[in-house]
């Protein structure tokens, strides 16, 4: 097992690094959240260890940090990951999300926004993470009742290219929303149908 693995002497630092990760990855959905961030502390400070599991190993501390309340330490662990040299540009887009949804939760607006514009601009970052940073942007957006930006971002998950069906269909629902709050009946239903129609075929 995991802790067999990680007890061998003279064990490559890449395979003893992975056996933590998935040690401590199982500890995380098995609601040990303690025992989780210790496996994924001693996988960041092991040296020699690959920086992709660095990376991973960051970030799944971050959001296990997160569900222990600690959330300063998780803000932490996404701006590590967000500066390490090399990290793969997938977990760098996460830790962009993610940082962004905490700093959301704390209402410290601005900072939330800014990391969504980040990884929108991110290059190589996977379209799946740049259609939930324009969702996440256009409804905080929304919330902040700047309507020309919350527009603006929806209507650019439905033109992105390869964007996630469920993405295009909640941006099609916003949308929809947004016409009904300047008072565009019209637009607002048929915008919906759009939606709808689009979900359908998914």
């Amino acid at each position: 097992d995991f802790t067999t693995l990680i007890n061998l002497t003279d064990l490559p630092v890449d395979l003893v690094a992975t056996a933590l990760y998935s040690r401590g990855a199982t500890c995380a959905r098995t609601g040990k959240l303690l025992l989780a961030i210790e496996d994924f502390t001693t996988l960041i400070g092991l040296p020699g260890t690959p920086v992709n599991l660095v990376a991973m190993a960051l970030l799944y501390r971050g959001t296990t940090y997160s569900q222990t309340v600690k959330t300063q330490s998780g803000i932490g662990d996404y701006t590590t990951l967000i500066a390490l040299p090399g990290a793969p540009v997938e977990q760098v887009a996460m830790a962009l999300l993610n940082r962004g949804v905490t700093y959301g939760n704390l209402e410290e607006t601005q900072r939330e926004i800014d990391d969504y514009t980040t990884l929108i601009g991110l290059p190589g970052a996977p379209v799946e993470h740049v259609a939930m940073a324009l969702n996440y942007r256009g409804a905080t957006h929304y919330q902040m009742n700047q309507m020309q930006e919350a527009q603006r971002d929806l209507e650019s998950i439905i033109d992105l290219a390869n964007a996630p069906g469920r993405e295009v269909v909640n941006a099609y629902l916003s949308l929809s929303k947004l016409h009904w709050s300047k008072g565009k009946w019209t637009e607002g239903f048929e915008t919906l149908k759009t939606g709808l129609a689009y979900g359908g075929k998914l």
